[in-house]
This record gives structure tokens, sequence and C-alpha cells, in this order.
């Protein structure tokens, strides 16, 4: 990039500000233009092409990250005080190339020298902002769009059919700090914006089951425009103290017709089946009644009517809660391949990742666990959609792990439940020093306690991207009988 070296003495160096929208690392931006007469700061909205990470949910598209909208809310340097909100002219908003936009904001010259924060909003003009207000309030105030009950994913966006847009907000940074001076020796600046809404995709892995209808019960009919807060500054995804759980009558995609299940890795999917606000689920199963749950129901194929209940719960094996969190993709896995009796449950389990990229990868899951030494019979099965393994044989399991993160050098393995806790594993390696296995051993627990079930819940992660996880469920019950094993 060029740049005029000025003659006069007062002259403000324009910075970059990146606009990064659910990705939270730096995009190297360029060194800021000097522009003779004006004080200025160019904003560079800029979505990610793509991240060193692959998630087999979805592949994004437009209008997932298409800003029709754009406001900007500069705060004094103690966030006591809005000083100013600006609407932007949608017209001075340059497209330079996919999911990229130029905006440049003239300042008067008697601002050069302050230092401000400034918090932007997309796709939303929010109710209740007054200037003078401080930053803790307005943080707080609501996304305009609420959810009435029996109301569709359709009505949390904003726009009409067809052009619908995700609210999003986000706060500039430079380095680690949010204080912006305008002193022309700006550059770096980085704005996460982050879609106020959860994505939920559905996939069909149950070969005899029709689904003819999916809504969700218990979501949350609100969202502040910036996540909640805990002492330490870290999002807490809470929903707010006044939010009410309410019926979704539908999604937002259509149902595929018909949707039908299918064997395979990908499995019939339906993306896009939801958008939800966030919220936290109930710690205890006691409770489950008043989690968020996914409702599916169909007919098999001798022509039975079914209903299944999907709370956000890891798996279908024991219930650990899935928080719903704003900017995360969550992919519902309904079934492992093969057919469903008619009075039998519904085995499923919930994948989450971080929104982070606009393309994403349908095959290849970035961490992945898969069992080894164990050859399927009528006393073991290992479900690998799900990640769960069936034992009628209190034994020692061998898991191996593997990801495709450039950077990792270590996996952590956290128990989510007592079984887990009460389950002697470890992590070790091969005799080639290679593969990671994760050792779930019921033989060595059996020998300390009798027991005649057991549901031990792991949850993976890779030291590269601690916020993407694998869930392995192992299950031990001493009836257990592979009903699908054909000797």
């Amino acid at each position: 990039m060029k740049k005029t070296i000025a003659i006069v003495p007062l002259l403000l160096l324009a910075s970059m500000l990146t606009l990064l929208v659910g990705c939270n690392r730096s995009t190297g931006a360029e060194e800021p233009t000097l522009t003779e007469g004006k004080h200025s700061l160019t904003f560079t909205l800029q979505m990610p092409q793509g991240e060193p990470v692959t998630y087999r949910s979805a592949i994004h598209d437009q209008p997932e990250w298409t800003v029709k909208s754009l406001t900007m809310y500069q705060f004094n340097a103690d966030g006591s005080k809005l000083l100013s909100i600006d609407q932007i002219d949608m017209l001075k908003l340059q497209q330079t190339g996919d999911a990229e936009y130029s905006y440049t904001k003239d300042f008067d010259p008697d601002k050069v020298g302050t230092t401000s924060r400034f918090l932007f909003v997309a796709n939303d003009e929010i109710d209740g902002v007054t200037e003078g207000m401080s930053r803790a309030d307005f943080e707080k105030l609501l996304m305009t769009k609420q959810l009435n009950e029996n109301g569709t994913s359709k009505d949390i966006l904003t726009g009409t059919d067809p052009d619908y847009t995700i609210p999003m907000s986000g706060v500039a940074k430079q380095g680690n700090t949010e204080l912006i001076a305008l002193t022309g020796t700006n550059k770096g600046t980085t704005v996460v914006l982050t879609r106020a809404v959860a994505r939920v995709d559905v996939s069909n892995h149950v070969p005899n089951l029709t689904i003819t209808k999916i809504y969700v019960e218990n979501t949350y009919d609100r969202t502040t425009t910036f996540p909640t807060k805990n002492a330490a500054g870290e999002p807490t995804y809470q929903a707010p103290a006044d939010a009410q759980k309410v019926k979704m009558s539908a999604g937002f995609a259509d149902l595929p017709n018909p949707f039908t299940g299918i064997a395979g890795a990908e499995g019939k999917e339906l993306k896009k089946a939801f958008y939800l606000y966030e919220g936290p689920q109930p710690e205890n199963e006691a409770d489950k009644a008043n989690a968020t749950t996914i409702v599916v129901e169909g007919k098999l194929v001798n022509g039975k009517e079914v209903k299944y209940l999907i709370p956000f719960t890891r798996t279908s094996a024991t219930y650990t809660p899935v928080n719903i969190k704003r900017n995360y993709l969550y992919r519902i896995i309904l079934g492992d391949n093969t057919p469903l009796e008619p009075d039998s449950k519904l085995v499923f389990s919930i994948e989450d990742t971080p929104w982070n990229a606009v393309h994403l990868n349908h095959y290849m899951p970035v961490l992945d666990v898969v069992m080894v030494r164990t050859i399927e019979c009528e006393f073991f099965k290992y479900d690998y959609l799900n990640h769960t393994f069936y034992t009628s044989k209190p034994r020692h399991f061998d898991f191996e792990l593997s990801n495709r993160f450039k950077n990792h050098t270590k996996y952590t393995i956290k128990p989510l439940n007592a079984d887990a806790e009460n389950t002697p594993h470890e992590l070790k390696k091969d005799i080639l020093d290679i593969e990671r296995l994760f050792v779930v051993d019921f033989e060595k627990a059996a020998e300390s306690a009798s027991f005649d079930k057991r549901t031990a819940v792991y949850e993976i992660t890779s030291d590269a991207a601690p916020e993407i996880k694998c869930i392995l469920t192992v299950v031990y019950d001493k009836d257990y009988v592979n009903t699908a094993y054909k000797k």
C-alpha cells in the first residue's frame, strides 16, 4: 500500500479496523494510509475465508455473514458514557471482495488524541440506546427480535423473506486492549463480530425413519445485544433475566420431502434446521423436562407413527447438558445407521463447535476418536457416528485419537460424570509412538467396586483448539447384547 507523506503538522494516521465475524484472530492489517486534510479511520469488514479447522455439519452461505446495516457506538475510555451513535450509510460501505467491505469514518479534528472504545452492531437497530448511557447498560439491551409462543426461527432473524440476515455484535480491539487512541498510530485493530444466534443442523441416520415434523420446546425467547459476562469478563452465555422459554413451532429450513434416513458418514441432513438464542440447560437429569428439546415426529417403514424427544444433552446414553451459545454450530445426529424397532429408544448425540469459518467441510471431523483392537460381536458395539461404545464385558478398551490441527501437541481428557471419574483411564502412545490412545478400564474398576451398569462420558480436547470438543461415551451393561450383530 502506498503512503503519502504530508507536510502539514497535524495529520491523523488512518488505521485499519478489521471486523471478523466469529473469528478471534487478527488478519494482519496493512499499515494505515496518511491522507492529507482528513482525520479518519478506515474500517475493513472482513469475514474469514476458512479456518485450519473443519466441521462436517454445514456449508455457510452468504446470508449467514452478510452485513445489511451497521451501527458504531463510541464510548469514552472507561466505558461510563456513550459519546456518539453512528448509523453507517450503507451506500458508503464498499464491497471489496467475498465477505469483505470497506468503510471510512471521518472524525472532527478536535478528537485527535482522544481514547475511546468502539462497539458495533450489525443487522439490527437496538431500542433504548441513548447518548450518555454506560457501556454496561448498553450491553444488557435486547436484540430487537423476540420469539413468541409457536413462532419460528425466521422470527429471530432480521430482514424479510428471502433476504434474512443474522444480528451480530462486536468490540474493537488493538492487540489485547479495547482502548483505541485516535493519535495516528493505530494499526492491527480488530473487531470480533459474533452472531447473536446459534445454528442447529439435524442429520437423520435411521434408515427406516421418515421425519414429518420437527420443532423445539423450551427455547429462550430473547437475547442481549452482547453476551453476559462473569467478573473476569469471560462470556457466560446466560439468557436475560426476564427471558421466557417458549415453543418454536418450526425452524428455518423446510424439511426435505421426504426426510428419510440414510446410512453413511453424512446421513440425510437438514442444514439450518434451527436458529436459537443462547441459554443454559438444567444441570440435573431430574429437571431434564425443562431443557431445550428438539421434538422429532415421523413414521417408521411399517407405518407406525413415532415421536422422539432430543434434549440438549451430549448423548442419549446419559444426561450431560449442552448449553446453547451464540455463534456456535450444533449438529444433532439421530440414529446410528441401523433400523429402529417400533418400541426402541432413539440413539442420538450432539456435536458442537464455534461458528468461525465461512466454508466448512462436510466429511472429515477435525477431532475424532475410533475404537481399536476390538472386533464387533454380540458383546461389543461401537457407534462411530455418536462416538458411543457398548459392552457387556468389564475389560479395558483402547480408543485411537486423531486430529487435523496444525499446532496440536497434547490431548486433555475430562470426565463429565461420576461414572467417568470412577473408571480408571489414561492417555498413552502405541508401540510406534505415533497414535495417542485413550484407555477406559472397566476391568480395573470392577476389581474395586461391584456394578452391573456404568455409563462413562469423557470430553476430549486438543491444546491447539480447546474450544472444540469430541465426546466419547462408554456404556457397560452386564446384560447388553448387540442385536444388530450377525454371526
